[in-house]
């Protein structure tokens, strides 16, 4: 997920990748929410750690390599989303982990948000099955809207 507003006055190009979050040009724009205390910063980290080599028994990887990639662009760790909307809002942040229902709330906000699914893959909320349900008739959130929707 990412601040269009502030993407498209720098004139940057969409994130691609889990590892665009590491692009020196994004140095204190890079918001990640607590791991221990948010969805959104643990799947965050843990797709991360898959891309360096881990696994959900392995987090090495990751916790080697955060330090001298991700890290130093993040401006802060927050504990929650509704700080991520003020930091949004305020031009503060530009790139963050989000999930979709999340979108869906800044979108009925109108903070200036657009998503994409990085191509190194998205963090599946149930299975990983196109067509499965969430247990109760529905399709998946994820499946629902898709992050760039709308834009």
């Amino acid at each position: 997920m990412y601040n269009k507003k502030v993407f498209d006055e720098k004139k940057w190009a969409p994130p691609t990748s889990w590892m665009d979050l590491a692009d020196p040009k994004y140095k204190g724009k890079v918001v990640f929410q607590s791991a221990s205390g948010s969805t959104f910063g643990l799947h965050g980290f843990l797709m991360f750690n898959r891309i360096q080599g881990g696994d959900d028994k392995n987090y090495e990887p990751g916790f080697k390599k955060w330090p001298e990639t991700i890290g130093p662009n993040v401006l802060e760790y927050i504990p929650n989303s509704a700080k991520l909307a003020e930091m949004i809002q305020s031009n503060e942040a530009a790139i963050f982990p989000l999930t979709p229902t999340a979108i869906a709330r800044l979108k009925k906000r109108d903070i200036p948000r657009a998503g994409t699914v990085a191509e190194t893959g998205a963090v599946p909320a149930v299975g990983e099955r196109p067509g499965e349900s969430a247990g109760n008739g529905r399709p998946l959130p994820v499946q629902q809207e898709r992050p760039g929707a709308g834009g």
